[in-house]
């Protein structure tokens, strides 16, 4: 449990990083407005009705999702052109 919480927590940091509406993030785990908030609180109950999919869908998003947050601050980066 502890585990899948930490991971949740990560994809929570990178998804704001992102800035990836709450909508996408619901999309991405498959689980309801209710049942995200409960897990974001630690609600055991949430995390029990949801545990094998949602850290099968934590392992295959959150590499994603950090090379994604890892890519932005290369294009972030402001292009400089030198005179010819």
């Amino acid at each position: 449990m502890t585990a899948v919480l930490e991971k949740l927590r990560e994809f929570d940091r990178v998804a704001g990083m992102l800035e990836m509406p709450v909508a996408e993030r619901l999309g991405i785990l498959n689980v309801t407005e209710d049942v995200y908030a409960g897990l974001r609180a630690g609600n055991p109950a949430s995390l029990s009705s949801v545990q094998p999919e949602l850290e099968r869908r934590l392992t295959y998003a959150l590499p994603l999702m950090r090379r994604l947050a890892g890519n932005l601050s290369v294009v972030r980066l402001p292009i400089q052109y030198k005179a010819a």
